[in-house]
């Protein structure tokens, strides 16, 4: 067992996720939709050392259960989308979405 002490660490922080979800789509009205879904989701902050290997934060690093809700706007062909997430209901993040539709 390897104990993190902020003298081993650099300031330099890793952070990654992915997830998988699938949902559905309410229309509220011609150009706005409420979206909302669940999946899996993994999330992971790892820290570098002074030796050059990386440690794994396990306090707040997480992998199970993602659901979302969010709101989907469409402007002409263009969509913006706003979403809250969370993975294990432990961690909670807002994502911002842009792209083109039909």
């Amino acid at each position: 067992i390897y104990t993190l002490s902020l003298h081993d660490a650099l300031p330099i922080s890793i952070y990654s996720s992915i997830s998988a979800t699938g949902g559905v789509m309410f229309k509220l009205v011609d150009e706005l939709a409420l979206k909302v879904g669940v999946g899996y989701g993994i999330r992971n902050t790892a820290y570098e050392m002074v030796d050059g290997k990386y440690v794994k934060n396990t306090d707040v690093s997480t992998a199970g259960i993602e659901a979302v809700v969010g709101v989907h706007y469409k402007i002409s062909k263009f969509i913006v989308s706003l979403d809250m997430v969370t993975t294990n209901f432990k961690y909670f993040e807002a994502k911002l979405g842009l792209g083109m539709g039909y």
